[in-house]
């Protein structure tokens, strides 16, 4: 794994060995560093995945918190809310914003329809805990809602 955002090429597996459930980072296509060929393969493989995986309990989506919701967000979004699958919205490096530019910038996302976001730093690990118990909330198969995060 790279500290770049869309450094992720292939679909990568993490056993979650105490619980029982595998997580999994699929490439960010959205937001690669890649020429339109490459995105449009990590695209396909996404679309594929997310398709045919029968047992997929929820979906984790990470932006960072100073970028706005693109299409691929919202498609995914959707794509969720069709099939019935759990989603948390995570909003990353919000260590990264002043208390006043946080706050706006946390309502501005909760007001994109696309749920409540989790506001998350990997550096200050504040999150960490609500994160945590939303995916283990995922894997036993319990929606998430805005109200529970």
């Amino acid at each position: 794994m790279s500290k770049t955002p869309g450094r992720t090429r292939r679909i990568h597996f993490f056993a979650e060995r105490h619980h029982g459930f595998a997580l999994v980072d699929l490439p960010g296509y959205g937001f690669a560093r890649a020429g339109h060929a490459d995105r449009d393969r990590f695209a396909a493989a996404v679309e594929r995945y997310l398709r045919e995986r029968e047992r997929l309990r929820g979906l984790v989506m990470l932006l960072d918190v100073r970028r706005t919701p693109q299409d691929d967000e919202r498609t995914l979004a959707d794509f969720a809310a069709a099939r019935g699958i759990g989603i948390v919205a995570v909003a990353t490096k919000i260590d990264k914003l002043g208390r006043g530019e946080r706050q706006r910038r946390l309502r501005e996302l909760d007001q994109s329809g696309l749920g409540a976001w989790i506001p998350f730093s990997a550096t200050t690990r504040e999150g960490r805990d609500v994160l945590t118990a939303a995916i283990l909330r995922l894997a036993a198969g319990q929606m998430v809602n805005e109200k529970e995060v």
